[in-house]
């Protein structure tokens, strides 16, 4: 898997098993709340994992970059939030959020 993807709703379980040194930071939406940051029809994302460049274009390069190189945790969550704030803004009409 690419550094950054967006998985689907799963349909069933599955196991993750890491080989080498491996870190993650991930995001769990409530349901509906991916919308806000998607183009693609949510149900489309089913059982899928979809780089992330795919649906946010080259920023995500620079972003994951930021990331890996944050001082912290918290720092990494912060500048999380902001990314997702600077995203959500891209789609400000949503009723559901």
């Amino acid at each position: 898997m690419r550094r950054s993807a967006v998985l689907g709703q799963r349909s069933q379980g599955y196991v993750i098993e890491p080989a080498g040194d491996t870190h993650c930071l991930a995001i769990r939406f409530q349901p509906g709340g991916l919308a806000a940051f998607t183009p693609l029809p949510v149900h489309e994302l089913t059982d899928q994992a979809v780089d992330l460049n795919c649906i946010w274009g080259h920023a995500v390069t620079e972003w994951e970059e930021r990331l890996v190189n944050a001082l912290s945790l918290e720092h990494a969550g912060a500048l999380l939030a902001r990314i997702l704030c600077s995203r959500f803004k891209d789609r400000p009409n949503l009723p559901a959020v």
